[in-house]
């Protein structure tokens, strides 16, 4: 079938650490002179000591609009047709992970975990709430932006490794929107990404918006001319006097021996009445 298999919780991904994987990245270092070996072997081990189960699911090409769980996947090969697939993620947990050799995913294809972050007002980041009514912006890769004299959230997390998800916008009269889910494409031999991989953080009317989440891809090869992108949450309202304030963008990285990849990656955080909530991190380095 289409669905891929949801693993149990893991640990450790709010904090935006990895165990040795968010060591490698953040050092940037190859393997000997530069050659890669099994790429996503430390990841799996990692996954395992956590407890999530990276069930393996063969070789999939999904050619219907599905909705995933989360957890940990691993598959032989793996491609999205131009079909639009709905990925859960766990906030509080390691991000959801797509293992294989390949992976590709086709043009007009999207895969997403917009808004599957943290909810609203929680998160490392989460916004906060003015006069009982409106709620500032959710930080992760960008600041949140402020809403008065509420403050927007602040950054953490890891740039050359991000693993967490987005933090939920602050609470006014109407909700504040989630953040970002946080997504780990590895592939052992190429990632080919022509359509649009998306965590964007959830819109606000009065609350505040969510932050952009995690999106990190791993591979040897990583190519492709389509569209990643992990922006903030837009706050919007009928008067713009009554919104609340937007979330800031979150964290990309491509981490691959050969980065090929020509298309867009959008780390923003939106532009709307009260100014413009931070940008996120974009990184492209060597395998970890």
């Amino acid at each position: 079938g289409a669905s891929a298999g949801t693993g149990g919780s893991g640990v450790g991904g709010a904090s935006g650490s990895a165990g040795a994987g968010a060591a490698a990245g953040a050092a940037g270092t190859a393997g000997s002179g530069g050659q890669p070996g099994d790429p996503c072997a430390e990841i799996l081990s990692e996954y395992a000591a956590a407890g999530v189960n990276c069930e393996d699911l063969g070789s999939q090409s999904v050619a219907a609009n599905a909705i995933w769980g989360g957890g940990c996947s691993r598959y032989s090969s793996l491609v999205v047709q131009p079909v639009t697939v709905v990925a859960d993620s766990d906030p509080a947990g390691k991000p959801t992970a797509l293992i294989a050799d390949t992976i590709e995913i086709q043009a007009g294809a999207t895969l997403s975990l917009d808004g599957k972050g943290f909810a609203q007002g929680l998160g490392p980041g989460h916004g906060a709430t003015f006069e009982n009514t409106y709620g500032s912006g959710a930080g992760h890769g960008g600041k949140g932006l402020d809403r008065g004299t509420a403050p927007g959230g602040g950054t953490y997390g890891v740039a050359a490794w991000p693993v967490s998800a987005g933090s939920g916008g602050g609470i006014g009269v109407g909700d504040g929107g989630s953040g970002g889910g946080a997504l780990l494409l590895c592939a052992r031999q190429s990632i080919t990404v022509d359509g649009l991989i998306s965590v964007d953080g959830a819109g606000s009317g009065q609350g505040g918006g969510g932050a952009g989440g995690s999106l990190l891809l791993v591979s040897p090869r990583i190519q492709g001319a389509g569209s990643l992108s992990a922006r903030g949450g837009l706050a919007t309202w009928s008067v713009c006097g009554g919104a609340g304030a937007s979330g800031g963008g979150g964290r990309i990285a491509l981490r691959a021996l050969d980065n090929l990849f020509t298309g867009t990656i959008d780390v923003s955080g939106p532009t709307l009445c009260y100014g413009t909530a931070g940008t996120g991190t974009s990184y492209s380095g060597p395998l970890p």
